[in-house]
């Protein structure tokens, strides 16, 4: 841990409301790389989990070609129905 020269000298000269605001700017400098940390953390699980939303977009596409396969077969058949 770093000292701070401004705490260590607002306390020594006894004006400790300026060693609480450099107390305070320094547990809220402390907290904010906490919160951004956190937010790193959570984008990368969020973005780590894309894999499985690009699969179920190319099942989704699969699905497409099927249905496409099957309105051909069924034109198929219609054509077959009206050649009989």
């Amino acid at each position: 841990m770093e000292v701070n020269p401004d705490l260590i000298d607002a306390i020594a000269n006894k004006k400790y409301n300026e060693a609480e605001t450099t107390i305070h700017d320094i547990l809220a400098a402390k907290m904010q790389t906490a919160l951004d940390q956190e937010k790193i953390g959570l984008a990368q699980h969020i973005f780590n989990t894309a894999p499985e939303e690009e699969q179920l977009e190319m099942d989704f596409e699969d699905d497409e070609e099927e249905d496409i396969e099957d309105e051909d077969v069924e034109e198929d058949e219609t054509d077959e129905e009206n050649d009989e």
